[in-house]
């Protein structure tokens, strides 16, 4: 009878000695992030007001805002503000005043699926 019970004295120390570590593994992630979820762009944009009048450029600045804390289906979803002021590089046959000056703001969506190419869309409404 001793020893049919000292294999499962073995056993259970094994599965003890395998258990206990277990219980004391990490309990915190192996990676935080601590980025701020927003980005700041610039650029140059054109403007044609009519076909052959003349181009106008001008600058652009957007701010996007991604939460980074939301459900999984979700993730991607932001805000953008974007504002432009096209008022450079005027012809002759246009007005001395004439400018566009837009501002406005809608949701964008990023699509974090692959590493060096990252899909990127908008709809903002302007005044």
């Amino acid at each position: 009878m001793r020893m049919k019970l000292f294999p499962r004295l073995i056993l259970a120390v094994l599965i003890t000695a395998v258990v206990i570590p277990q219980m004391y593994s990490q309990v915190v992630p192996a990676e935080t992030r601590s980025t701020l979820p927003i980005s700041i762009g610039a650029g140059l944009s054109g403007f044609d007001a009519s076909y052959g009048s003349g181009l106008l450029l001008g600058g652009a600045l957007w701010i996007d805002y991604t939460p980074q804390q939301v459900p999984r289906r979700l993730q991607g979803i932001g805000v953008e503000i974007e504002a432009r002021d096209l008022s450079l590089h005027r012809s002759s046959s246009q007005p001395p005043n004439l400018r566009l000056d837009t501002a406005g703001g809608g949701v964008i969506y990023s699509w974090h699926h692959f590493d060096h190419f990252r899909p990127y869309a908008k709809f903002l409404v302007a005044y």
